[in-house]
């Protein structure tokens, strides 16, 4: 019953069973995981594997790039001298240096005027072969990026996962790589629109050169277009440009037949020791409670029996030995036997329930409540492997950045915009009415362009991955988390400082022309240098004239003008930092139709700079907060007059900017630049669920080490009971002959003892003769006679085994041949068994827990690529264990690139740059050194910037790397990184000079177009002419023509200076001999590299 009970019990236990397979090739997993796909776990041996390694890509560009329609042959033939004279709607006029911003998402691209036309015009733009070499660019190094990255995985996935996975990851890249230069080229865009950049191709001002009284008065006059609708055609309305991650069933084991066994032969022997003296006690029990009535005697005499029967038990009977001497002898071995017994079943007893041992236990699907209970008890030893490593940051973060109020203020509502558009003040364009509109319609353009950008950022933070191989802490998670969400921010924000900072350096360097244009189309006056008088042409009639050359016009070098002298005090071109206040005029009429304009009120925090971007950057908005008194101030004189100028004027009234130093961190009084550079957010607002971390990481089992006893109550019983069998056997057979040796020696010691008290005389003089060395040979040889008589008489077989009908003789002599037998089988399986232990091969793997640097050297050197060292995290950022300065070229760091030295240099050249020749050195000069120095200042921000983000990715890897392996990594790591800041550096000003190119912007140094005058065309608008340098290189194709730069005496107009290895060019930016290559230049941060040891990421790992 007991045996069926253990069978049943051992068989109806549920049990998982593991297969592991080795060699596992493609057509054996996928059979596999058809079959158990959701038990199947093929670990990978590499955690992370370069994309490079198994995926391949086939870009194929738009037709268009590879076609005639982008060879310098097809754009050469496109271009037409006299491309301005044909007027702003004819496609002659653009056909050559038409620019195209293409967005894929839109569908849309900008003129050179900014108008939205439709891309089907490709075959129309020349700058299709820039920006075609420009996509090819940046899609080859974003192949090379998405190569060098890994794909990370712990175990084998099916091909279908592989797919997609790898699909998203490309995807992922392309959009990072395109949002990147589409935040930069919308900042751009709205730059420019806001500084009214004029074009050298008249398609967003015309100017008309007028004679009013001798004297030579120029006026632009803003293009408009209709937009175009594909169904209705033209509009009749027209817009200026001024506005606009195997179980199989249970089977018996082979270790249970083996425990049955010994089960079996235990329980036989019990029972059939113990089962024959129960019954005794059962009938005596019975028959004790028929005769109840029994006196004190009586029990007295049962115990007398009980206690005699006790000491008469002998389980050692021998039938044909029944002597006095031999039950004595027969009794004595039964109780030293039953004291044996129950020694060795204390002994085993206590052995097996008090050994203890560390353990490993583990906990399967965990709770969150239960990981939490177990962190707190075992967080030394927990362990909960998550079963996704790969987690993206959308499912447990999400971000709600809040900007700055004013971009949800009514200071840009469109309501508001058109009361300062109609609000102006015509008579004096620096006015603040007249410029309001412009810097609130920038300020909202800004705002929307912050809004997207964060968005984008936002957006692709989610898409990425959070690395984690097992469940962190929700404290290990918080710092984690914060480190990646704090590099994410400062990257963010850096990224858009830096497009603002580059814009603005190469507007100071160029200089373009920018003009006023009012958002009503009406014409303004501006000012133009001509090389002729008035008179030159006077008494010559206008149809002789066609024969005299025309009038070529320069472009004056301005700055901000002062509010009290109307001079202009500081010129841009020279310095960056000039600036006005801004105040707002009243007419005063001193004469019959003259008019004084005085100031009525000075705007606090409106500056005027050298551009409408500048001038909105230098501002601040503490005039537009309640409690101001500038606020009210101001909506007066607008108010004034918008319902002067407006006829059945609506008014509508701003809210004030209300500030809050709990709320924002941005006060009134600082600058709007300064907002800016920190993308306008006051703040991100976090919100992280540690909860949906855990359900993500989704850990099937947790594992914690603990000491325990070896065994529980029911296993030491179960031991005690499978081995008492063997226990008893073994007893029954040693404790016979133990005896039986004991009293041998006591036989011979007691007659040794007679002898010695009979023969004590002799024994003297017997020692006296025979040496010691005899006696112990003969001791020797008596011992081993005694023994080979006890093993030739061994019998430990009964006679009852060789059946009853066997003579007595015979039986004890075939007794002692199975003894003999027995023994010998004995042995030679004992020694079978010990040589095939000693011989037989096994691997033996060693733990160490938490090893020291010094250790894994040690065993590394001992082991070589045996040892493997798991990390406790498989990621960590390379700043724990890396250090990189930055070495930039020694004329960063020089006098050479700071302002003082600059100041000193062009201290002695006169402010009026416009009194040198066109193509005299001295006018370029501050403008090379500038440019100088903002390269530097964005060369270092940018690798900096770099440096940081390198230092705060992660580096994975499951196990610790061998030191050179660790090297070899981090530097192909750094070249990698080394080799794309450039990239980027010279993506921007590759790209902004192609736009400003392609648009034909023109300077006011006269180095690429000028404006002439026909004297037979006087009163009609100007043409543009484009100059030619060395080599007959022609600015209205290409951007980089140079020809030597040279210092020219005025006095002595033959007398040329040359400077070597100086340049002048269509630009000062282009000519600028350290921008030959802008790769040369970036190129000049030679990275330098201290890193740690080894020791470090192995503390790390």
């Amino acid at each position: 019953m007991s045996l069926y009970v253990l069978f049943y019990t051992a068989l109806m236990k549920p049990g998982f069973h593991t297969v592991t397979i080795s060699e596992v090739t493609s057509a054996v997993f996928n059979d596999l995981y058809r079959d158990h796909a959701d038990t199947l776990i093929c670990p990978c041996s590499t955690n992370a594997i370069p994309y490079k390694d198994f995926v391949s890509n086939t870009i194929t560009f738009h037709p268009v790039c590879s076609s005639l329609f982008v060879s310098q042959q097809w754009i050469s033939a496109l271009h037409f001298d006299k491309a301005s004279d044909y007027g702003m709607t004819d496609f002659r006029t653009s056909a050559s240096s038409q620019n195209l911003i293409y967005q894929q998402q839109q569908g849309l691209a900008m003129n050179p005027s900014g108008a939205s036309i439709y891309t089907m015009r490709l075959n129309k733009r020349r700058q299709l072969g820039s920006l075609c070499a420009l996509s090819q660019s940046i899609v080859l190094h974003n192949q090379n990026d998405i190569g060098d990255k890994d794909f990370l995985t712990i175990s084998l996935l099916p091909e279908a996962q592989i797919q997609s996975e790898v699909t998203a990851a490309v995807e992922f890249s392309k959009s990072s790589a395109s949002v990147g230069i589409s935040s930069f080229l919308n900042y751009l865009r709205i730059a420019n629109q806001a500084n009214n950049l004029i074009s050298a191709l008249n398609t967003n001002a015309l100017m008309v050169m007028a004679n009013i009284y001798n004297q030579f008065h120029f006026y632009a006059y803003p293009t408009a277009y209709s937009p175009y609708d594909a169904l209705s055609g033209m509009s009749s309305i027209r817009t200026s440009c001024g506005s606009g991650n195997i179980i199989t069933p249970a089977a018996l084991p082979e270790y249970l037949s083996t425990y049955l066994y010994t089960l079996y032969g235990g329980l036989i022997i019990i029972f059939r020791l113990f089962v024959p003296f129960l019954i005794k006690i059962l009938v005596k029990i019975k028959r004790r409670s028929r005769n109840i009535n029994i006196d004190l005697t009586s029990r007295n005499t049962c115990f007398n029996r009980f206690s005699q029967s006790l000491k008469r038990f002998n389980l050692f009977k021998v039938a044909n030995d029944r002597t006095e001497s031999s039950i004595k002898q027969q009794m004595m071995v039964t109780r030293i036997y039953f004291v044996l017994l129950a020694g060795s079943i204390i002994v085993l007893v206590l052995f097996t329930s008090l050994s203890t041992q560390t353990v490993t236990i583990t906990v399967l699907t965990p709770t969150l409540t239960t990981y939490n209970n177990l962190q707190i008890l075992y967080s030394d030893t927990l362990r909960c492997p998550c079963s996704t490593i790969i987690i993206p940051y959308q499912t447990f973060v999400s971000l709600s950045p809040v900007f700055h109020q004013v971009c949800s203020s009514d200071l840009i509502d469109d309501r508001w915009l058109k009361i300062l558009k109609d609000g102006t003040n015509s008579m004096i364009t620096t006015d603040w009415r007249n410029i309001a509109a412009s810097q609130f319609s920038l300020l909202s353009e800004l705002c929307r362009l912050a809004n997207k950008t964060v968005d984008d950022a936002v957006h692709r933070l989610l898409l990425q991955a959070f690395i984690a191989s097992s469940v962190l802490t929700e404290i290990n998670f918080n710092i984690q988390l914060n480190t990646t969400l704090e590099e994410f921010f400062q990257s963010t924000t850096t990224s858009f400082g830096f497009s603002i900072n580059a814009a603005q350096l190469l507007l100071q360097v160029d200089q373009p022309f920018m003009a006023s244009l009012p958002t009503d189309g009406a014409s303004f006056e501006v000012y133009l240098i001509s090389n002729e008088s008035t008179n030159y042409m006077s008494g010559i009639p206008i149809a002789n004239r066609t024969n005299y050359p025309p009038v070529q016009l320069s472009f004056p070098f301005n700055g901000p003008v002062n509010i009290n002298s109307t001079d202009i005090e500081c010129i841009c071109a020279t310095n960056s930092n000039c600036q006005e206040q801004v105040t707002i005029y009243y007419n005063e009429e001193v004469g019959p139709i003259d008019i004084d304009y005085n100031i009525a009120y000075i705007v606090p925090g409106s500056f005027d700079g050298c551009s409408p971007v500048d001038s909105l950057q230098l501002s601040t908005l503490e005039c537009f907060y309640s409690g101001s008194d500038c606020f009210s101030s101001v909506i007066k004189f607008i108010e004034q007059t918008y319902v002067e100028t407006v006829l059945d004027s609506q008014w509508f009234y701003p809210r004030p900017l209300n500030y809050d130093s709990a709320v924002s961190r941005f006060p009134p009084n600082i600058s709007i630049k300064t907002i800016l550079q920190d993308m306008m957010i006051e703040r991100w607002n976090i919100s992280r669920s540690y909860n949906s971390f855990y359900e993500s990481c989704a850990p099937s089992y947790c594992t914690y080490s603990q000491t325990i006893r070896t065994k529980t109550i029911f296993e030491v019983t179960l031991t005690l009971i499978s081995m008492i069998g063997g226990l008893i056997v073994s007893l029954r057979i040693i404790t016979p002959q133990i005896v039986k040796f004991i009293i041998f020696l006591l036989t011979i010691i007691n007659k040794r003892r007679q002898q010695q008290q009979q023969q004590q005389h002799q024994q003297q003089q017997q020692r006296a003769r025979i040496k010691w060395s005899d006696q112990l040979k003969n001791s020797v040889r008596n011992l081993f006679s005694l023994i080979y008589t006890a093993l030739s008489d061994l019998n430990i077989f009964l006679l009852r085994d060789f059946g009853s009908k066997i003579e007595r003789r015979r039986a004890t002599k075939l007794g002692q041949w199975s003894t003999r037998l027995y023994i010998v089988l004995l042995l030679v399986s004992f020694t079978i068994l010990a040589l095939f232990t000693i011989v037989q091969p096994e691997t033996i793997t060693k733990i160490y827990n938490k090893p020291s640097f010094d250790l894994y050297n040690q065993l590394s050197r001992r082991y070589g690529n045996e040892l493997k060292c798991l990390c406790s995290s498989i990621t960590s950022t390379y700043d724990q264990f890396v250090e990189i300065e930055p070495v930039f070229h020694p004329i960063c760091s020089s006098s050479f690139s700071s302002d003082e030295w600059r100041m000193n240099l062009t201290a002695g050249l006169v402010a009026n740059l416009s009194t040198y020749s066109q193509r005299d050195y001295r006018r370029f000069l501050s403008a090379h050194l500038q440019y100088l120095q903002g390269l530097c200042r964005l060369s270092i921000e940018l690798v900096n910037n770099s440096v940081n983000q390198f230092l705060s990715s992660l580096m994975i890897t499951t196990q610790i790397l061998p030191e050179t392996a660790f090297n070899r990594s981090l530097d192909l790591l750094i070249q990698q990184r080394q080799s794309t800041t450039p990239t980027k550096f010279s993506d921007f000003f590759f790209l902004t000079r192609s736009i400003n190119h392609g648009n034909a912007y023109m300077s006011t140094y006269g180095t690429n177009f000028v404006y002439i005058s026909r004297w037979y065309t006087l009163g009609s608008y100007l043409s543009t002419q484009a100059l030619t340098y060395d080599d007959n290189c022609f600015c209205g194709i290409y951007s980089n023509c140079t020809s030597q730069a040279n210092f020219i005496d005025m006095a002595a107009y033959s007398q040329i200076v040359p400077l070597k290895g100086l340049k002048i060019g269509c630009t000062p930016k282009s000519s600028t001999t350290l921008t030959n290559s802008i790769s040369t230049q970036i190129n000049m941060t030679t990275t330098t590299l201290t890193t740690t040891s080894t020791k470090s990421s192995t503390a790390t790992c």
